[in-house]
């Protein structure tokens, strides 16, 4: 699915080792998928930035823009293109090392309507390891 799929780590440059769980609902699925956890950096100062922060899905492409930082508040608009294009909205609220967010998207599969909510909870822990 759309952004929840496991992350790749960031290019070089990168210096903060965040750790993301990701949690996907499909509204009108009988059963709840489970919840996933993965690490990677990112580059210093870039806490606000969803493009960043977010564990990215290979099988889609997708874009951020709109992005507003108020306060300790960020929020964006998405369209992802793929197999399944979907477009949506999201926000996430930082502390001190640590945020929590929400992101929704719609979409059509084979004609049928997909609504996804997708709930992240990251947690900085530390450095990068060297060569990453």
């Amino acid at each position: 699915m759309v952004l929840g799929g496991a992350a790749a780590l960031a290019t070089a440059g990168s210096d903060e080792l965040w750790e993301v769980t990701t949690k996907t609902e499909m509204v009108g699925m009988p059963f709840a998928m489970p919840a996933q956890t993965s690490r990677f950096c990112i580059p210093a100062g870039e806490e606000n930035n969803p493009d960043a922060i977010l564990p990215k899905d290979e099988e889609q492409e997708c874009a951020m823009g709109d992005v507003r930082v108020d306060g300790n508040k960020t929020t964006w608009k998405v369209e992802c293109t793929g197999e399944e294009p979907m477009t949506g909205s999201g926000e996430i609220e930082h502390s001190d090392g640590s945020y929590t967010g929400t992101m929704r998207l719609q979409g059509s599969s084979d004609g049928q309507p997909i609504n996804l909510i997708m709930t992240y909870g990251g947690k900085r822990i530390g450095p990068c390891p060297d060569g990453q």
